[in-house]
């Protein structure tokens, strides 16, 4: 999958080339409907062509040619498709993209000058990695979970600095109790065993922090105790990205770890989609740096004050071109992009389904000319 950097580099290779942007739903519940998604791909191609057909010849030959590479790229396909999701760039000089997601997508294709990406957003929170720690007392296991594929990256273990206890300089006669000035040899041990797993802990959440880096999501399950001693050392600016998992061990089968990671990472994703959608209404209704609806968020996009574009899934379906409009100039700009979902996406519905996180408070008002992508669609139906 593209990063948000190469997505953004892609897009603007394709400024003012005509694009065929295609995303196909993977998914097939039933089997007998595996094929299923070439007889929708062939039915909105056949769309699309209908509502070009009033276009010039020289642009009509185009959308020819980057068709033919598209059939080109699924004629070899057999039965159901490999993933969730699939998406593809087609221009008439070649294929810029195409490539599998991990999420479903929905089922449309379009002709546009420039990449559809708005959809793309979405197969992104799915990049995000999840380093995943199991701990105990003595020892953590690091694993690193990213598009579905586990793997271990490191085995660390907690070294106690053990010393015979002193008995007057002679060994323990076996009357001797281990009591020398106040400290018995069983605390000794005892105190030398926990500075050794803080020791360790403190190297283990040095090692998640770097390997999260700004973007993925760091889980710990394990031994109780051990797990709460460590989410008590994840720094501040981290928190929202960290959780804890119950039921791990040392022996937790790696089917399991990839599930326990994957729903992990989904419910502190949901739990941060709601803080960052509750954060931006509350700004906003105290005038403060938040922009929520479409006029305000359009606004403050067209002075650059967004840092974060918010967008439901229900207005990305609903309203494409504006979600597209939005995220083209969102990204444009150097701000991030969410779309969000479920509860969050639901606060998000309530007051126009889009808005913004602000850099500073926008007060110009938006640039003569504004317009909409060009944009020529046909749902896959």
């Amino acid at each position: 999958m593209l990063t948000r950097e190469t997505l953004v580099a892609l897009q603007q290779s394709l400024e003012g080339r005509h694009v065929l942007s295609v995303y196909i739903d993977g998914r097939a519940s039933d089997p007998a409907a595996r094929r299923g998604w070439r007889a929708a791909l062939t039915k909105s191609m056949t769309a699309l062509r209908q509502t070009l057909a009033d276009r010039n010849s020289a642009e009509l030959a185009e959308f020819d040619q980057c068709e033919t590479r598209l059939l080109a790229l699924v004629d070899p396909i057999e039965g159901a498709l490999r993933a969730d999701g699939w998406v593809a760039f087609v221009t008439k000089d070649g294929v810029a993209l195409e490539e599998d997601l991990p999420v479903a997508m929905p089922n449309v294709a379009r002709w546009t000058v420039g990449p559809w990406v708005s959809p793309y957003m979405r197969a992104q929170k799915e990049l995000r990695p999840v380093i995943l720690a199991v701990v105990d007392v003595r020892s953590a296991r690091v694993f690193r979970y990213a598009e579905g594929v586990l793997t271990s990256l490191n085995r660390m273990h907690a070294h106690a600095r053990i010393d015979e206890p002193s008995h007057m300089g002679a060994a323990p006669r076996l009357s001797f109790h281990g009591g020398t000035r106040g400290a018995t040899a069983s605390s000794a041990v005892e105190r030398s065993r926990h500075e050794a797993t803080h020791h360790m802990l403190r190297d283990l959440v040095d090692q998640l922090v770097q390997l999260a880096s700004n973007e993925g999501w760091i889980l710990i399950g394990g031994m109780s105790n051990t797990v709460e001693l460590a989410m008590a050392m994840i720094p501040q600016h981290v928190q929202a990205r960290a959780g804890r998992v119950e039921r791990l061990n040392q022996r937790t089968s790696p089917a399991e770890l990839r599930r326990v990671a994957s729903a992990g990472a989904r419910q502190l994703r949901r739990t941060l989609d709601e803080r960052i959608v509750d954060a931006v209404i509350g700004q906003a209704a105290g005038h403060g740096r938040g922009a929520i609806g479409e006029s305000a968020t359009r606004l403050a996009l067209s002075s650059d004050a967004v840092s974060m574009l918010l967008v439901s899934t229900r207005f990305l379906a609903e309203h494409p071109d504006v979600a597209e409009e939005t995220t083209r100039r969102a990204l444009a700009s150097g701000a991030l992009v969410e779309i969000v979902s479920g509860d969050a996406g639901d606060r998000l519905d309530a007051i126009g389904g889009i808005g913004g996180a602000l850099r500073f408070h926008a007060t110009a008002q938006p640039s003569a000319g504004t317009s909409f992508p060009s944009s020529d669609h046909a749902p896959l139906s």
